[in-house]
This record gives C-alpha cells, structure tokens and sequence, in this order.
C-alpha cells in the first residue's frame, strides 16, 4: 500500500508541475510574477509539505471527518452523502494518522492506523454499510 502511496505522491507532483509550466507560459505581464520573488511561495514546496485526502462518500449520510494523529484530533470537514471532497492537510513530517468518521445520526468509526509522508495522496472510501468495510472499526451505532 505504501508504494501506491508513493506513486500517487509522485503524480501529484507531476500535475502540479504540468500546472506551473502552463501558467508560466502566459504573456510576459505574467511571467514577471512567476520569476522568484523571495516573498512568492514555491509551489512544489507547498506540495512536499501537505498531503492530500480524497474522500468518495458512498454512504447515503453526510460524513463529518476528523483527524487522529499523536492522540489528538483535528477537524478535516464534511462531504455531503453519496458526493467526493478533497482536503489538503499540512504534513512537514512522515507521520501516522487515523480517520474519525462520523456519519449524520448514525455509526460512527475509525480508520486502521496508516503512515503518511509529505507530498502523499490518500483515498478514502466511505462504503454504504460499516459492518462489511474492514478498514473501519466500528465504534457507535444508533
């Protein structure tokens, strides 16, 4: 799984760049701006120091999501039932997280513990029912 990880990063990477050179190729007004001034921020930095979360909510329930990471935990967002969301968190360190969701009045349950490092993309797939989806554990039922 890590090394799905890894590619997934690394194409991130490549859309990212495929970006910046297009936007570089606008006329000459623009391309002042996309030649390093100290306080403009390099976009493949940004890249390194995040990591990206896409969720497919296949459940008919709004998801709220939460973040485990260390024992404490940080609100990622929502994403509506039976719709996607991409979150972008800043991660500057290879580190293990958790994901909490808890779905509109109803279950609740956590992810398997996973190791993410700067620049990584994860997918997460919320399934129509917790009890046949082994990567959650289930926590509460209504």
């Amino acid at each position: 799984m890590k090394v799905n990880q890894d590619l997934l990063g690394r194409r991130a990477r490549v859309v990212l760049c495929a970006h910046t050179i297009v936007v570089c190729l606008l006329p000459s007004t623009v391309i002042a701006g996309c030649s390093g001034s100290s306080n403009v921020r390099n976009p493949f930095e940004a890249e390194a120091e995040s990591i990206r979360i896409q969720v497919l909510n296949r459940n008919f329930a709004d998801a709220t999501l939460q973040v485990i990471v260390a024992g404490s935990s940080r609100r990622l967002g929502s994403v509506t039932g039976h719709a996607n969301a991409t979150f972008r968190l800043d991660w500057p360190y290879s580190r293990s997280l958790r994901i909490e969701i808890d779905l509109l009045a109803g279950q609740s349950c956590t992810t398997q513990e996973l190791t993410a490092d700067p620049g990584d993309a994860i997918e997460l797939q919320i399934e129509p029912d917790f009890r046949t989806s082994a990567a959650c554990m289930l926590r509460r039922q209504s």
